[in-house]
C-alpha cells in the first residue's frame, strides 16, 4: 500500500482484504493525526448482483473511495453506489496502458478520450462521484461531468522518465492542469529506492 497526503491506497495486490492493513491505519488519522481515507482501488468488473455483495463487504473497512470499471454498464454502477451509499464509487473509464489500437482491438470505437468520455457520462449518471481517467483526457472529462465529480488520474510520471507500460501519461503539473483532482503514482514511488524522497518529488511537481 502507498500514501500520498490524504489518501492510502490499496489495490488488488493488497486483497482479498486485509483487514489488519485497515486496522494497523488506526482510526483513519496518520501518525500526525491527520485524516488519511482509505482508497480501495478494486476495479470491481462483475455482474450488477456480485458487485453489490462485494461493495457491501468491503464497506465495513469504511472506505473513501472503491473503484468499479465504467464498462460494466449503468445497473453495475448503480449497484455499487447503492450497496455501499456512505462510500464514494469512483468510476475507472479506459485503464491508461490502453491507446488506440489496444482499444479497438477489443471493440471499443473511437479515441480514447471519446470513448472515456463516454463511459464517464454513464457512470456519473448512475451515481459515481468520482472517475479514474488519464490526465490527458482530464479536461473532456471535466467539461463532460461538471465540477462536483472527483477526477482521479493514474499514468502520472515525472518529465522524461519512462512510461513503463503506460500509453496516456502525463507530469503531475499537466495533470493539476488538466483538472485533476488526485493523482495517482505507484512505480516511480514504490520502486524507488528512497520512496519517501520519491514521494516528496511529486507533491513538489517533480
Amino acid at each position: 500500500m502507498t500514501a500520498l497526503r490524504d489518501v492510502v491506497t490499496g489495490g488488488l495486490r493488497d486483497a482479498v482484504v486485509d483487514e489488519q492493513v485497515v486496522d494497523e491505519q488506526g482510526d483513519g488519522s496518520s501518525a500526525g493525526g491527520d485524516h488519511v481515507g482509505l482508497f480501495l482501488d478494486l476495479k470491481l468488473h462483475d455482474i450488477p448482483n456480485t458487485v453489490a455483495a462485494g461493495m457491501r463487504s468491503v464497506a465495513r473497512l469504511e472506505p473513501r473511495y472503491v473503484t468499479v470499471h465504467a464498462a460494466g454498464g449503468a445497473a453495475m454502477v448503480r449497484a455499487a453506489v447503492d450497496a455501499a451509499p456512505d462510500v464514494e464509487i469512483a468510476a475507472v473509464t479506459v485503464l491508461t496502458s490502453l491507446g488506440s489500437a489496444e482499444l479497438a482491438s477489443v471493440g471499443f470505437g473511437g479515441t480514447p478520450s471519446d470513448v472515456v468520455r463516454r463511459l464517464a457520462a454513464v457512470a456519473v449518471a448512475a451515481g459515481a462521484r468520482a472517475v479514474v481517467c488519464s490526465p490527458r483526457e482530464a479536461a473532456a472529462v471535466r467539461a463532460e461531468v461538471g465540477s462536483d465529480v472527483t477526477l482521479i488520474t493514474p499514468g502520472i510520471r515525472a518529465a522524461g522518465s519512462r512510461p513503463d507500460d503506460q500509453a496516456r501519461t502525463a507530469t503531475p503539473t499537466e495533470a493539476v492542469e488538466a483538472g485533476s483532482d488526485l493523482l495517482v503514482v505507484g512505480r516511480p514511488i514504490v520502486a524507488s529506492s528512497d520512496p519517501g524522497a520519491a514521494a516528496a518529488r511529486f507533491v513538489t511537481g517533480c
